[in-house]
């Protein structure tokens, strides 16, 4: 049976290349390109839901600087919606994140130790989720989110890679049967 997995922002670039993966790998992708909670809800029941990979979000840095209300509301108040309607559904949960969090660098290659300090609010917004998530897996227990970003990948793995690489790599982890080890919980925190 092909497991059905929520793929919100599934229309944009990075979205549409998961899906087609997912495809592939024999998962079923359910994509959503607007995180209206009646339409979300429904969707969860129809489908299933058991895993989902969260990409919808406004990414301009420019507009994020100009238009806060709206990045706050879409990136972080959509996503905690997202996060509520999913509680008690889904086993996996992949984040994509944004290097964005980091802001300007100390040294070169950005390792995942170094200090977050974002320069604008589309950082800011991915970094306040990033720390959602690892509050939420501390209060509840829940299974830790792995945050996809090519600089965590790269520090924790010691690879060189493409935000793709990555995202194949968290695809990979966030469909795993449910005994296999958690590689990376929220905010870059390891859990076996």
């Amino acid at each position: 049976m092909r497991l059905n997995t929520l793929v919100t922002g599934g229309a944009g670039y990075i979205g549409s290349h998961t899906c087609k993966a997912l495809a592939e790998a024999g998962y079923n992708p359910i994509v959503l390109d607007d995180l209206i909670r009646a339409l979300v809800r429904k969707t969860v029941k129809r489908f299933g839901i058991r895993a989902t990979v969260h990409f919808a979000a406004h990414a301009y840095v420019g507009e994020s600087v100009k238009q806060p209300r709206k990045y706050f509301d879409n990136n972080v108040s959509k996503t905690l919606a997202l996060l509520e309607l999913l509680d008690a559904s889904v086993d996996k949960f992949v984040f994509s994140s944004s290097c964005a969090t980091y802001g300007i660098p100390r040294v070169l290659p950005i390792a995942e130790h170094h200090r977050q300090l974002p320069t604008n609010l589309y950082g800011a917004s991915k970094l306040f989720l990033e720390n959602v998530l690892y509050w939420y897996e501390r209060a509840y227990g829940d299974p830790p989110a792995l945050i996809a970003d090519p600089q965590l990948g790269r520090s924790l793995l010691g690879w060189t890679l493409r935000r793709s690489d990555l995202l194949t790599i968290a695809l990979g982890l966030a469909v795993a049967p449910e005994n296999a080890p958690q590689a990376i919980s929220a905010a870059g925190r390891t859990r076996e």
